[in-house]
């Protein structure tokens, strides 16, 4: 929110997740809504979870930043 309002522009959101833990799903989409029913904050965004992105995918980015445990 403060990006958009110093920028006018809505930046790219993205959660990684590293492993799975549980059975707790990250949700895809959030939603706010104030005690008078008169204000609603929501938001979507995606979800990638690494164990389930190919290798070649991370290694073709030629970023040693994008695979995991090569800091």
């Amino acid at each position: 929110m403060l990006v958009y309002q110093d920028r006018r522009v809505l930046p790219e959101m993205l959660i990684l997740v590293l492993r799975p833990k549980g059975a707790y799903e990250i949700p895809r989409t959030f939603e706010l809504v104030s005690d008078q029913k008169t204000t609603r904050l929501s938001g979507e965004w995606d979800v990638k979870k690494v164990w389930e992105v190919p290798a070649k995918t991370l290694l073709d980015l030629d970023d040693v930043g994008a695979i995991p445990g090569c800091r």
